[in-house]
């Protein structure tokens, strides 16, 4: 199991740039905010029993990052860990759904480079529309391997979920605190308050719209009847909390009535969830980002074009 020193070592071995990668997961250019995220992932793999996480995380950190220097792309995207964070996501899935076997290794060094060109090339393309990419490379790219890994009959990894208290009061506050570390795919309490930290370090007012986010997104769930300990796993609740996040200060400036779209983005988003994770499975698929991406997208496509 990677330990805390040869993160800390890991961080003043490379500088601040990956590190500046993971926090821009959740829109955080912060190389204590993406320490603390990495933390996270480390804390949910030793608890989980699965080492392959923590190190397919930094493999696709380093591989997308290295990538993006090697091939020259813009400067201050690359010094902000604009290049790092689809990587990082690549890296912490593909273990997270398919077996240590040697081929997912194979994977994951072709997948996280490719998320740099993906992300170069969609973020060229979204221009004319004023759009960020956000994280649909690593959409685009772990779905496209676990494809792959399904077209090879790879073995599934071992799914290991942390408890869930039997009373609703327990769960429900479970789902709303561990939904900030299911952005990283993780299912641990530990983890998400790790998350928490580093969005705090970076930004408190980061660390409460995450919070807001994810309660939402688990109220909402919660009203259309979403499975309780679906609900108690924080799977409701990490798009919205990213929705509530880009939407306010990210990509667009707080206002009285910004509040009141993103209330309606985040709630949007947590609906798009339960309905794409049904749709999703029956292609045997996660849904994964993908909610957030396609609301994010709606809402700063109407601002862009009607002021909204």
């Amino acid at each position: 199991m990677m330990r805390t020193d040869a993160l800390a070592t890991f961080a003043g071995g490379l500088g601040t740039i990956p590190l500046r990668g993971a926090g821009q997961v959740v829109f955080q250019a912060h190389a204590g905010a993406g320490l603390c995220f990495l933390l996270a992932i480390e804390l949910a793999a030793w608890r989980a029993d699965a080492p392959a996480v923590v190190l397919g995380a930094l493999l696709g950190l380093v591989l997308s990052t290295a990538s993006a220097r090697a091939l020259g792309l813009d400067a201050p995207a690359y010094g902000q860990g604009l290049y790092g964070f689809n990587g990082v996501l690549v890296g912490a899935a593909l273990p997270g759904f398919v077996a240590p076997v040697p081929v997912l290794w194979l994977l994951l060094a072709l997948g996280a480079p490719a998320s740099v060109a993906l992300m170069h090339g969609l973020t060229r393309g979204l221009q004319r529309l004023r759009l960020p990419a956000l994280t649909a490379p690593f959409l685009l790219m772990t779905w496209l391997l676990l494809l792959l890994a399904k077209a090879m009959a790879l073995p599934q990894a071992m799914t290991h979920s942390g408890p869930i208290d039997p009373q609703p009061l327990g769960w429900l506050l479970r789902g709303w605190l561990v939904a900030p570390a299911q952005v990283f795919l993780q299912d641990d309490l530990g983890s998400g308050l790790l998350v928490l930290a580093g969005l705090a370090l970076a930004s408190w007012r980061a660390a409460g719209l995450a919070l807001l986010g994810s309660a939402v997104g688990l109220l909402v769930a919660l009203a259309v009847g979403a499975e309780a300990a679906a609900l108690g796993r924080g799977l409701y609740g990490f798009s919205p909390l990213l929705t509530a996040v880009a939407l306010d200060g990210t990509f667009a400036t707080p206002s009285r009535r910004s509040w009141l779209v993103l209330l309606l983005a985040v709630t949007l988003t947590a609906l798009v969830q339960v309905w794409l994770d049904a749709l999703f499975a029956v292609a045997g698929l996660p849904a994964l980002t993908a909610p957030f991406v396609l609301v994010t997208w709606l809402f700063l496509g109407l601002r862009t074009r009607f002021g909204v």
